[in-house]
């Protein structure tokens, strides 16, 4: 975390972001230093470590770090970036509840073997007293990717005592990002000085102490003796935790590659993507050895226990453990186990039916222990290296025979640990009916993959390169000179000079010129509807257009994206590789995309099925709301009738502009919109968003008590529910923290919302999947995209699709209200007749 901090702090006030406004000047700091280590150092090992709460040291001093300010929302981006890229690197993040990052380095390093060398990279001065002969500490410079290296006879000339007093050190100097006070009117020099004339602080207080000068220094030092004593436990790192010292085990980190180029191009990173290709690392796999051994068993002898099977990655192999025995058989073996075992243990159900399906009926015998894990913490990062980290395996895997012990008695510790929590959450349906089955469908649509028209992308791709060079040009024109139209700063500068004003500025002085900026400034200057839509190509182009073809497998000839079950907070599936539920299609040329989703052979064609304001009508239903709930059944327009009462007007009279205004507010209230929030995303005055609201909830009254009444709960319980069971933890929902606390209450208020809607869909794939199955339909579900599925159907079974797939959509939830759903047909995603 210092690394990420020093990255955040180093870029501070350089405005560095994306295309669509991410702050991204910390997050490539952060992604500099771990290449530069990655390809300068060349480590055979590197691990990452984590804090969890300092139980030890707060039972020492309560006010340890006590001091920690709360977060800036642009440093939880480069958090969570920095999250993801160790992530896409497989590099394993350790941690140890109630420890501290420090001390799981220091019990790490104790166990170097002294043929080896250990390089700690932070820049906290702290971790200085860990270094000996064959330990290191890298501290990053304040500017630029470099780093000081220092060894013991470095850190006596940067502190000026020897690695074993540093802990004396800041107990006297004391330590302002621990919240260590150490002792007045001693600084590093003085501290250092004391310590060359005595060994520590023990030596100090028992006989140094009455040999200073009287004075205030010497008073000060004689009233905190017990302060400073305590001081100086907290600055000293444990190295005796119980950690995983075998060093190999972390030592193969096969690179995600795909979603490594992924997380490049959503952070519009070109120069370092560009500097990664040039090295190789984002076209060559690095891949395990593959297991050594198979071994065979008759699974006759193997009893009816509870057995746990794990895939091993890359290999078309199960691990199996039944009580004390081990043994690994062949995927094709799993037919007969099913009859035989009455629970059947996971940790991928959706990679073990890509490679073995799994029928309907076997199903209620799988747990899958990383979807429990997600149900049971819907806003952690589940994945292996999550339940790796969480529960001590070995990770990533070797072809070590203890290991694969290790992982099938840690699978059983998962499942004693998680299936007592889905059971008193009341999660047993929601895992069981949903969840599961889901994994077997989200298999299915993977496997099927999308077909991708390239001929019509690369047309497309031709005009719009050809439209940004002209831009370009006309851009240089306005501008007199050629300069970095993609720099913001630059931007912003050509803009105060064309404008004669001065633009917004960040808190650090600098011009922001961001799409939101420059859409407030549009019809002031020619070139601001220039730059929007050199912006709006450019991303479309290096995005889209030239990156979609590069996802077609080989094989196939079909983009075959990966959807996750378990990443999303809020319920909701999350694409990647490419992320298909993302596509820019509110524009022209983002249109283009839809209509290069095709069907492949000429007898299919494309259906479209959308759920139509899903969010409202879960809204009317959960709330009860008379007014609401008459109106979605009688089928009235529901904008409309939020204009008519909003803004006091007969319905007839209400225009389009109107009925946006009450689209803006129907919408931002399932979000628990504020008036500030309103009137800025409406440009009004806040007294007229305010009044707004209040118009809205006098129409809608249930709606204000439905909305207390989910906030009442979240503020008992810590979460909220939906009406299937899901939960999501609202963190700082008591805050005494103004900021926090709103924040944390527009979470409280949507969640439900969302999370019925992603339960509601997820039931719809479910049941849509089976009939296509149960009745040999040639048509198959290739693509979900929030509240549309998408389908690759057989014009001879358009009927089914407009009669009973429409009708399974519209049935999944037993609502207040009727759901609607839009069934549309054509040759592509694009040309849709409804």
């Amino acid at each position: 975390m210092p690394l990420v901090f020093r990255a955040y702090f180093a870029t501070l006030g350089k405005n560095i972001s994306t295309s669509e406004g991410i702050p991204t000047g910390g997050v490539l700091g952060f992604y500099n230093y771990i290449f530069q280590i990655l390809f300068e150092q060349v480590p055979d090992v590197i691990i990452a470590t984590q804090d969890s709460a300092p139980e030890e040291r707060l039972s020492i001093d309560p006010s340890y770090k006590a001091n920690r300010q709360e977060s800036p929302e642009e440093l939880e981006t480069v958090i969570e970036y920095a999250y993801r890229l160790l992530y896409t690197l497989n590099i394993p993040v350790y941690t140890i509840p109630g420890q501290e990052a420090d001390d799981i380095i220091g019990s790490l390093a104790s166990n170097v073997p002294m043929k080896d060398k250990l390089f700690i990279v932070s820049p906290d001065k702290d971790l200085a007293q860990l270094v000996n002969e064959h330990v290191f500490l890298m501290r990053p410079a304040y500017k630029g990717n470099e780093f000081s290296l220092l060894d013991r006879q470095g850190v006596i000339e940067k502190f000026g005592v020897p690695p074993e007093k540093i802990p004396d050190l800041l107990a006297l100097m004391g330590d302002a990002v621990d919240n260590i006070k150490g002792v007045p009117g001693i600084g590093e020099k003085t501290a250092a000085k004391i310590l060359a004339e005595n060994d520590s602080i023990e030596m100090l207080f028992e006989k140094g102490v009455d040999q200073l000068k009287p004075g205030k220094m010497k008073d000060n030092l004689l009233a905190l003796k017990e302060d400073t004593q305590k001081a100086k436990k907290l600055a000293t790192i444990r190295c005796d935790l119980d950690v995983n010292t075998d060093f190999t085990l972390f030592s193969k980190h096969d690179v995600r590659h795909e979603e490594l180029d992924s997380l490049l191009e959503e952070l519009e990173f070109r120069k370092l993507s560009e500097r990664l290709r040039a090295k190789g690392f984002l076209t060559s796999a690095m891949v395990s050895e593959p297991l050594a051994t198979t071994y065979a068993t008759d699974l006759k002898e193997l009893g009816t226990d509870i057995i746990s099977v794990y895939i091993v990655e890359e290999e078309d192999q199960l691990l199996l453990s039944s009580q004390d025995r081990l043994f690994r058989l062949a995927v094709s073996d799993i037919d007969i186990i099913h009859d035989q075992f009455d629970m059947i243990l996971t940790a991928d159900l959706k990679k073990l039916h890509k490679q073995h399906p799994i029928k309907k009926e076997q199903l209620k015998k799988y747990f899958d222990v990383t979807i429990a894990e997600y149900l049971l913490n819907p806003d952690k990062t589940i994945d292996m290296d999550h339940l790796a980290r969480k529960y001590k395996i070995p990770y990533p895997f070797t072809d070590s025979w203890m290991e694969a012990e290790q992982i099938a008695m840690k699978m059983h510790e998962m499942y004693h640990a998680q299936s007592p929590g889905i059971e008193e959450l009341g999660l047993r349906a929601l895992f069981h009916e949903v969840e599961l089955p889901l994994s077997v469908v989200l298999a299915e649509m993977e496997n099927a993959g999308v077909y991708l028209d390239t001929e019509v992308l690369d047309e497309t791709s031709k005009t719009v390169s050809s439209e940004i060079h002209e831009i370009e040009r006309r851009i240089y024109d306005i501008a007199g000179r050629e300069f970095n139209i993609n720099s913001i700063v630059q931007i912003g500068q050509l803009l105060e000079s064309l404008l004669g004003k001065g633009l917004k500025k960040t808190k650090t002085g600098k011009i922001s010129s961001n799409e939101k900026i420059l859409e407030e400034l549009v019809g002031e200057h020619p070139v601001i509807t220039l730059l929007l839509r050199y912006r709006k190509l450019t991303k479309l182009y290096g995005t889209y257009l030239t990156a979609l073809p590069k996802y077609i497998s080989p094989e196939t000839g079909r983009i075959h994206a990966t959807f996750s079950q378990v990443t999303a907070g809020t319920g909701r599936l999350s694409c990647h590789s490419p992320n298909l539920q993302n596509l820019p299609i509110r524009h022209e040329e983002g249109q283009i995309i839809r209509k290069a989703i095709k069907a492949e052979n000429p007898e299919y064609e494309i259906i479209s099925a959308d759920y139509s304001q899903i969010e409202l009508r879960l809204l009317a239903s959960l709330s009860g709301d008379k007014q609401m709930i008459q109106s979605f059944a009688d089928g009235l327009d529901i904008h409309s009738i939020t204009a008519s009462k909003i803004l006091k007007m007969p319905m007839d009279a209400v225009t389009e502009k109107e009925r946006g205004i009450a689209k803006g507010v129907n919408f931002g209230v399932v979000y628990g919109i504020t008036p500030f929030g309103l009137s800025d995303r409406l440009k009004i005055s806040q007294t007229e968003a305010k009044e707004f609201i209040e118009n809205y909830f006098k129409a809608f009254p249930q709606v204000k008590a439905f909305q207390e009444q989910t906030l009442e709960f979240a503020r008992e319980n810590g979460f909220t529910r939906t009406g299937l069971g899901r939960i999501r933890y609202i963190d700082g929902i008591n805050s005494r923290n103004g900021t926090t606390r709103k924040n944390a209450e527009r979470v409280a208020l949507n969640a439900p919302i969302q999370g019925l809607a992603a339960d509601l869909i997820k039931i719809a794939m479910i049941r849509c999947s089976e009939y296509l199955q149960e009745n040999k339909l040639k048509s198959r579900m290739i693509l979900q995209i929030h509240d549309e599925l998408l389908f690759e159907a057989h014009q001879e079974e358009r009927h089914v699709f407009l009669g009973t797939i429409r009708e399974i959509m519209e049935n999944a939830l037993d609502l207040q209200i009727p759901l609607k759903v839009e069934v549309g047909f054509g040759p592509d995603w694009m040309d849709q007749t409804y």
